[in-house]
């Protein structure tokens, strides 16, 4: 992906860029050209740029007509001499630059200009279609949850029966012998009258025989169980391994919401950096959302790779 700078003329667009900063990518550059003209911002501005000071940059400009508008064009032709491959973007309501794209957009040089309606717009249309997603994904999460919850039913059900087979399977060789030894019995009486007293003697050695079966379908039905129950700790344990992770990481007062974020981070791949912000807000409100993102950010690569 290319890296992106945005040129920010603040005189012109006021600090419409704010909520530009949680959507951009690690390696996007965001430059604020601005003069003692420029509009301030307000307090709740201030809170979203807490913590965010490496995504930006403030480029102070010297007043005059159009002063400001001169020293950003003539700092984004110095940011393509070293930068030609990257895409530019001038954020903007003022159709004066629109030339300066022209003539870069000639040379093929990725240079546009945005209006800040177009970007509320773009940005507005990015929350709502992640939301549209979060509620699709939990849909279907649910409905995975039930299947998984009947597929376990099933599974635990074929365990036990398949522990009852292997029960009647090794009790069945005792009825063969019982079968066996009935033959032999009635052929040696009928051949050898002096024999009465060894087929008299077997049925006790069969009786003693019909009393072991029921020992294997315990063993198998106890091993089955003890393997669920195996299976259930080890998923456990990894939840609740994950969980300690977080709470190490996470603000006070939001550690008790660890399972939740893993849902977030669950819904979304680690390059959606821009989704997994939205979801957090979303779901946890725009305080607290942010504050857990900012807290887990940094952190987003190891915990992918425990998910």
């Amino acid at each position: 992906m290319a890296k992106k700078f945005y040129l920010v003329d603040t005189e012109n667009v006021g600090s419409v860029w704010v909520d530009l900063i949680p959507t951009l990518a690690k390696q996007d550059c965001l430059l604020l050209f601005y003069t003692v003209n420029s509009s301030g911002i307000s307090y709740e501005d201030l809170l979203k740029l807490a913590g965010q000071e490496q995504k930006y940059e403030m480029i102070q400009c010297f007043t005059g007509r159009n002063g400001l508008d001169f020293q950003l064009v003539s700092y984004l032709g110095y940011l393509i001499k070293s930068n030609a491959k990257a895409e530019f973007i001038i954020i903007s309501n003022d159709i004066g630059y629109d030339a300066v794209v022209r003539f870069w957009s000639a040379k093929d040089i990725s240079v546009s200009r945005v209006k800040a309606s177009v970007l509320h717009r773009s940005l507005q249309q990015d929350a709502d279609t992640a939301e549209a997603s979060q509620k699709s994904i939990q849909k279907t999460s649910q409905k995975v949850a039930v299947k998984q919850s009947d597929s376990s039913e099933q599974e635990e059900s074929s365990e036990e029966s398949v522990a009852e087979l292997v029960a009647e399977q090794e009790a069945e060789p005792g009825s063969r012998v019982r079968k066996r030894s009935s033959v032999r019995a009635k052929s040696r009486k009928q051949s050898v009258t002096e024999g009465k007293n060894d087929v008299d003697s077997e049925p006790e050695i069969l009786d003693q025989k019909d009393s072991t079966p029921a020992a294997p379908n315990q063993e198998a039905s106890a091993a089955a169980k003890k393997s669920r129950t195996r299976t259930a700790a080890k998923r456990r344990s990894k939840k609740e391994a994950l969980d300690v992770d977080f709470s190490i990481w996470l603000p006070e007062g939001t550690k008790g919401e660890a399972s939740k974020m893993i849902e977030v981070f669950q819904q979304e791949s680690r390059d959606e950096v821009h989704k997994i912000y939205l979801g957090f807000v979303k779901r946890f409100g725009q305080e607290k959302g942010v504050a857990c993102y900012r807290a887990l950010k940094p952190h987003l690569n190891e915990i992918y790779d425990r998910l």
